[in-house]
């Protein structure tokens, strides 16, 4: 047997058996801790919304105007069952992500040798339990927790491929018959990549990414047929379990951002930050501070890539390729295809790309090891913890990530106002997490969406940020509304991204010219106003 089918066999291996399940458990209790505390914000609201569709809806009526696959909404639509309020409908992210643990710690020892192989998969496990991203991730009701399981089964499936070349090269028939571990291997290539693009319509590029990885180390080892064959049955595979969704991808890409988009191009500043990120994770410290620190984070996990082809046994060349691959050309990509085409630039869609990262991290050790004194070089471990610790406690879990989306309060603040008043609602999206909230709470809300309920769609419309269920202002849309608000004396007023649906001005002048009486502005984005009283004066709140 080679050195590499001995780090393959090494590697299936029961030794960590109990110190993961230990990581795992500690990482339930990080990411159940305060998980029901914070209100849903807005595309959380989506997903809530989304996901009591019934299931016609969900798949023939919501990918029309919703710019995510409805893969995701239906898995939390089954798990409704359990219950609809927060805690319940962000357990799917929980189990996803803590799911992604044993795959980061297999990843991490099929890089290994038979010295380092222990150690270097539970540092890795302990490094993803403890990043702030994975934690955030793991405690919103969104689709990121699911894309970064699926990226870990395509890329631990792929290491395993690639540190085993003498075995996977055989006949698919042969190893199905004597090999099933490598099989299956191949299979979760496919399973990965498919399920990677069912999670999120930027998961195909992640595994275009690492199908163009995969090829470039067949090439590297002489192109034999019998691994480019293996290697088609496994984008076949792919191909046969995401084919479903293609003509439904096709059309959201024809009518995304068609007539705008909320995003806009990002600087070169922003994907430099973006991938300084990663190894830190997302983090509440801003400006110089946190460039510094992610810069170190960075500089540690290149050291691990060092460390990683220092070992005696060091796997291919291809396989610290491939994770700096991973971890870079999703945000180049996406930097490219935002200032070329659409723009779509956000750390959330490619933060799988942080896998490589952690996995580079937990190899750091062995390249501090020789630069610290003999005596201390036991040490070198808690250099990346640290790292992870210092994250992890910038950015606490339970915790809010966006101050301003506190919909639970807001709802409950506006329904229980001492004199009633109509919420009027510009976008429409924006009625999302009030309709939640008054329907969960049991309070009582006259809620009039601008211009009418979400979804709202139609040819008359505009659609300024994307999918097509909430219309730019035009000054019909105002006429509109100004008649349904004739008989209302006070109204609540509730806006999101005014500066995409109206960029004009029209709503927010017109409803101050008709409403001039402020009452309350002390909730963000959020007003109560009223109409002068016959004296003139303004009422009191």
């Amino acid at each position: 047997m080679t050195n590499l089918q001995e780090r393959q066999a090494y590697a299936n291996a029961q030794g960590l058996l109990w110190p993961v399940a230990l990581v795992m458990a500690a990482a339930l209790l990080i990411r159940f801790h305060g998980l029901g505390a914070p209100s849903f914000w807005l595309d959380e609201a989506y997903s809530a919304w989304f996901s009591a569709r019934d299931w016609t809806y969900l798949w023939t009526e919501v990918p029309q105007f919703e710019t995510h696959p409805s893969f995701y909404y239906s898995l939390l639509k089954l798990w409704r069952v359990f219950g609809t309020d927060e805690f319940t409908l962000r357990i799917p992210s929980v189990l996803f992500n803590v799911a992604t643990i044993p795959l980061v710690a297999l990843s991490a020892r099929l890089c290994s040798d038979r010295r380092t192989g222990r150690s270097a998969a539970i540092l890795a496990a302990i490094l993803f339990a403890g990043s702030a991203t994975q934690v955030y991730a793991a405690q919103e009701a969104r689709p990121y927790a699911l894309m970064t399981l699926a990226m870990a089964v395509a890329l631990t499936s792929a290491l395993a491929v690639m540190t085993a070349r003498a075995r996977a090269g055989a006949p698919m028939h042969r190893l199905l018959a004597r090999d099933r571990k490598m099989a299956l291997a191949f299979a979760g290539i496919g399973i990965g990549i498919a399920l990677l693009a069912w999670s999120h319509n930027f998961g195909p590029v992640f595994g275009l990414i690492l199908g163009a990885c995969l090829f470039a180390w067949w090439l590297s080892e002489g192109a034999p047929r019998g691994l480019l064959v293996n290697l088609l049955l496994s984008a076949g595979l792919a191909a046969l379990l995401y084919a479903p969704n293609i003509p439904i991808l096709l059309m959201q890409t024809r009518s995304l951002g068609a007539e705008g988009f909320w995003l806009e191009p990002p600087g070169p500043r922003a994907v430099a930050s973006a991938i300084l990120e990663l190894p830190l994770g997302h983090s509440r410290s801003e400006g110089a501070v946190i460039l510094l620190f992610a810069a170190l984070s960075s500089l540690v996990a290149l050291s691990g890539l060092a460390g990683m082809m220092s070992q005696k046994e060091r796997p291919p060349l291809a396989v610290p390729v491939t994770l700096v691959v991973l971890a870079t050309v999703p945000a180049i990509l996406s930097f490219a295809g935002s200032h070329m085409g659409q723009p779509i630039f956000l750390f959330r869609t490619f933060q799988a790309s942080q896998l490589p990262v952690l996995i580079s991290l937990a190899f750091a050790p062995l390249a501090l090891r020789p630069l610290l004194p003999a005596r201390w070089r036991w040490t070198a471990p808690a250099v990346p913890l640290l790292l992870a610790a210092t994250a992890l406690w910038s950015a606490p879990p339970g915790k809010p990530r966006w101050s301003d989306e506190n919909w639970r309060d807001f709802t409950r603040r506006m329904a229980e106002a001492p004199v009633p008043a109509k919420l009027v609602v510009y976008p429409a999206e924006a009625e999302m997490p009030l309709l939640y909230y008054g329907d969960r709470l049991g309070l009582p809300l006259d809620i009039a969406a601008v211009p009418g309920h979400y979804p709202v769609r139609g040819a008359e419309y505009s659609y300024p940020a994307g999918g097509g269920g909430s219309p730019g202002m035009t000054p019909g849309i105002l006429s509109g509304t100004m008649a349904n608000l004739a008989g209302d004396a006070r109204v609540w007023i509730v806006t999101r991204g005014l500066d995409t649906y109206d960029p004009a001005g029209l709503f927010m002048t017109r409803m101050q010219r008709e409403f001039p009486c402020l009452l309350d502005d002390t909730m963000p984005r959020i007003e109560l106003r009223s109409r002068v009283s016959p004296d003139g004066s303004c009422p009191g709140s």
